[in-house]
């Protein structure tokens, strides 16, 4: 549990640890204001939120044997280790994890499974201290898939999805679905520079109300881009329940953008939100729109980063709130090089809502955001979980 030193608050000039435990409040010029708690190892991902406002997480590494752990955190920021990975189980969580209706909690092992590749685990009970690790599924053969870090999303139904990097019939990795029974279908199999290839950072899904997955590959596509040409730029993608896939747009490697290696948002007109790593009208990314609306998605630029105080290099998803701003993340670029969190509304303007500088101040390097039930901002860094309350 987190020892009642994080419940203090303390600013920019006398923020302090409170033994192995952070909490920092820091105040930053446009009055929002950051409270950073440390986690049991290093978050590999972002958070996932139940119906109750409590966040789960997965660090890669920590815990009381070292291969990493799932925890909770509640809206008030207590902190509980719900389960601690063994060596020679499943360790190494890797993702963002999914819960279903009755508590239970699934995620992707990264670290190969009994001498195989990774599996897929779901936590029983973790909650009221009586966790059951359980491997729901294995990959054991190439055409499978394997080496997933995108995490997983669940149905209504309680199935499963997820990507892999490498593997599955063509070795550019695949889009998979787990049924609640622990049956593994290959939904489709990437074909590189036909329609993307997930290599790593593997994006993550999402889903719509027909079940239709979509989600993004970094490279792949017909267009070269980065470096002389030597990589391909990355496509937008549409999966079917039957395995149908089309390929939303193809990202060409200029002022479009190109690598775009966070997931996707679609919001209720049925347009698809995402940031590019590189590419835009600076070169250091973009935040996107996508009308699907035809045989071919249009795309719209809604911001390009300079890479300067601005924020550059953004490699995760953006969420919207009820007015149609965007918020994400950037891996580089703010104050200190480290990385901002940002506001794009729907006119193209963006505001920089926090800068990370280092552990003391908040972190480096943010995944994505998840909103609380407050309208608060979540997320994690390489080495801290933050809450950043907004105007």
């Amino acid at each position: 549990m987190i020892s009642d030193c994080r419940s203090k608050a303390y600013d920019i000039a006398s923020s302090s640890i409170c033994g192995a435990i952070l909490a920092l409040v820091a105040a930053t010029a446009s009055s929002q204001t950051i409270t950073v708690y440390a986690p049991p190892g290093a978050p590999l991902s972002g958070l996932t939120m139940d119906s109750q406002g409590n966040f789960y997480g997965a660090t890669g590494y920590g815990g009381k044997f070292g291969y990493g752990t799932v925890f909770e955190i509640t809206p008030s920021g207590s902190e509980t280790v719900l389960h601690n990975f063994q060596r020679w189980a499943c360790s190494g969580p890797g993702g963002a994890l999914a819960l279903d209706s009755t508590g239970s909690i699934y995620g992707i092992c990264d670290e190969p499974v009994r001498g195989h590749f990774q599996g897929v685990f779901m936590l029983k009970d973790a909650k009221d201290g009586k966790e059951k690790e359980t491997v729901l599924y294995q990959f054991t053969e190439v055409s499978e898939g394997y080496a997933d870090a995108s995490g997983l999303i669940m149905d209504a139904a309680g199935n499963l999805y997820g990507t892999t990097i490498y593997g599955g019939a063509y070795g550019g990795g695949t889009v998979f679905q787990i049924t609640p029974n622990g049956t593994e279908i290959v939904l489709h199999s990437f074909f590189q520079e036909q329609d993307g290839y997930a290599t790593d950072p593997a994006p993550g899904l999402i889903l719509d109300a027909q079940g239709n997955l979509y989600g993004t590959t970094m490279y792949g596509g017909p267009y070269r881009c980065g470096n002389g040409g030597i990589y391909t730029c990355g496509t937008v993608y549409e999966v079917s329940q039957a395995g149908e896939e089309k390929v939303l747009y193809a990202f060409k490697g200029g002022t479009d953008g190109f690598f775009p290696a966070g997931s996707l948002l679609l919001d209720t007109k049925g347009n698809l939100y995402g940031t590019t790593w590189y590419g835009g009208e600076f070169g250091y990314g973009t935040v996107f729109k996508l009308n699907r609306a035809g045989s071919a998605g249009k795309e719209k630029i809604l911001y390009s980063f300079t890479g300067g105080a601005d924020g550059g290099s953004p490699i995760t998803n953006v969420i919207q709130d009820a007015k149609g701003n965007l918020y994400g993340t950037t891996s580089g670029g703010g104050e200190y090089g480290q990385g901002t969190v940002f506001k794009s509304t729907p006119d193209g303007t963006e505001k920089v809502l926090y800068s990370f500088s280092g552990y003391l101040e908040g972190g480096a390097y943010p995944s994505g955001l998840v909103f609380d039930n407050e309208g608060n901002l979540w997320g994690t860094t390489s080495d801290t979980i933050f809450k950043l309350t907004i105007d």
